[in-house]
């Protein structure tokens, strides 16, 4: 196999071929569940590209292809995700999104571009020198939201078996917090455990001006929210971190009018199973303050996306694959453990993986232009870094595990 340096001067060769794929993605997004074109557009590069065993339909959209190294070995997993965001765009570029109300603001379009190019160049490897062992190529769509079943695309495919025979997984996500030519490697935890839950109070309706007629859920309503922003202030230890958030509150109809009903939904994060059961028994017992005043509750907790945890081995492999073939100046240091959610987490729970961060902040830009906004942006020089990465990292895992 080439050296990592060739490598990362093979990726760059032909960097415009990746940022042409990304803006082609850009301007088409599809929100999850409903990645029908992107999944196409996939299945046709793939094609493009000499791939004949290519899988498409995987745990709803995902395509899945693999590379024959020639040799035995281990596989190794890659993977980027593909769906868009319910945000209208306020970008002004040729390529800006022609989807009314949807946009490519996570950086997905660029994460399967990159795939795509590393695709490109792991075949071209496997054709030229061989390798030892396989890669498979993991097109996953609905990363951004779950199913009517609450199951999010990862874990779809996960369920479809795209993890078997995989012994090592890595994947990567655009972060505007660094500039382009930077990754960051984060050993342990990655992402948060990320839930989800309503609480339905229900009181009785009446006339505003008669309250003493009913039982007003609004008024419970702001009890249980002061009840629930006490939660991790005054029930997990300092030294631990979790998040209550609610972000919706729905009620009434009416300035005078007493409603039945209020429902507030709301989400959770923490990094541990331990204090991620607590807070769902705090929040249960909320329910009882809507008792107390008169009222009643009823409370779903929807599990979500567990914590996404990096192996020890696998993330220092891929923090020397990335400097030999980078340099030194390519290393940022750790962002620390995000209470972001990723269902990543899926795949590097089934084997050891790595997710990276690539910093995608043109440093000529006054100020970083961060995800979820409908004015994000990404440096598309960073692409050749991210693509670099994906290959090196693969690269070096199978050579390290090459039978001897």
């Amino acid at each position: 196999m080439k050296s990592l340096k060739e490598i990362a001067r093979r990726v760059k060769s032909d960097s415009d071929t990746v940022i042409a794929w990304r803006r082609e993605l850009h301007s088409f997004p599809e929100l999850s569940h409903q990645e029908k074109r992107t999944s196409a557009f996939v299945g046709r590069q793939l094609e493009q590209l000499g791939f004949r065993n290519i899988q498409t339909g995987v745990g709803g959209y995902g395509v899945i292809a693999e590379i024959d190294g020639g040799r035995p070995g281990k596989m190794v997993g890659i993977r980027a995700d593909m769906d868009g965001l319910p945000i209208q765009e306020r970008v002004d570029c040729e390529f800006a999104s022609r989807n009314p109300g949807v946009m490519h603001a996570c950086g997905h379009d660029a994460h399967t571009a990159m795939l795509l190019g590393a695709a490109r160049v792991l075949k071209e490897l496997a054709a030229e020198d061989g390798f030892p062992g396989k890669v498979r190529l993991i097109f996953q769509p609905a990363e951004e939201k779950t199913d009517a079943e609450g199951k999010s695309g990862g874990r779809r495919m996960v369920e479809a078996g795209v993890m078997e025979g995989v012994s090592m997984v890595v994947g990567q996500h655009v972060s505007p917090l660094m500039e382009t030519g930077k990754l960051a490697f984060q050993r342990g935890i990655a992402t948060a455990n990320s839930d989800s839950f309503e609480l339905v109070i229900r009181g009785r309706g009446a006339h505003g001006a008669r309250p003493q007629d009913g039982v007003d859920p609004i008024v419970i309503s702001a009890a249980v929210i002061q009840a629930a922003q006490q939660l991790v202030s005054r029930v997990i230890p300092p030294t631990e971190t979790a998040v209550v958030t609610i972000g919706s509150i729905h009620g009434g109809t009416a300035a005078n009018i007493i409603p039945e009903e209020v429902v507030l939904k709301g989400t959770i994060r923490t990094f541990n199973e331990p204090v991620r059961r607590v807070l769902f028994d705090e929040l249960r017992r909320l329910v009882g303050i809507a008792e107390a005043m008169r009222g009643a509750a009823e409370l779903k907790i929807v599990e979500g996306y567990p914590a996404c945890l990096n192996d020890e081995e696998v993330t220092g492999l891929a923090e020397e694959a990335v400097r030999e073939a980078l340099g030194d100046e390519a290393i940022h240091p750790p962002l620390g453990a995000s209470t972001g959610a990723e269902d990543f987490a899926f795949m590097s729970r089934r084997a050891p993986g790595t997710f990276l961060r690539l910093g995608v902040k043109d440093p000529a830009w006054p100020a970083a232009l961060p995800v979820h906004t409908p004015t994000f942006q990404l440096d598309e020089k960073s692409l050749v870094f991210g693509t670099t990465a994906l290959v090196a990292t693969a690269a070096e895992y199978l050579r390290r595990h090459e039978p001897r």
